[in-house]
């Protein structure tokens, strides 16, 4: 009975490590197809936030990113239309 824990225990084990390196691979996909790290942790805020608004200030100070950083971001988003300015007090 103990070595069919162990084993399972083994194959749990290996599912975890597989499932971390798929995610960090995932990541280091999404980071190279976005070409920047700023631009893929903004997309996945605000997709997590949804439908909620935020003021590129707000966005700075959550996502801990400088803010000319975020602003080229922003502004990268604006030009494809993903992300639009809305009329109240200017939140994104």
């Amino acid at each position: 009975m103990r070595d069919a824990d162990v084993s399972n225990n083994s194959a749990a084990q290996s599912e975890l490590l597989a499932s971390l390196r798929k995610s960090s691979m995932s990541k280091r996909i999404l980071e190279t197809l976005f070409n920047s790290r700023a631009r893929v942790r903004l997309l996945r805020f605000l997709f997590r936030n949804y439908p909620q608004s935020f003021t590129a200030k707000e966005l700075t100070h959550r996502l801990q990113e400088d803010a000319g950083v975020m602003k080229r971001e922003i502004s990268k988003l604006q030009q494809i239309s993903l992300l639009t300015k809305s009329a109240n007090a200017q939140k994104k």
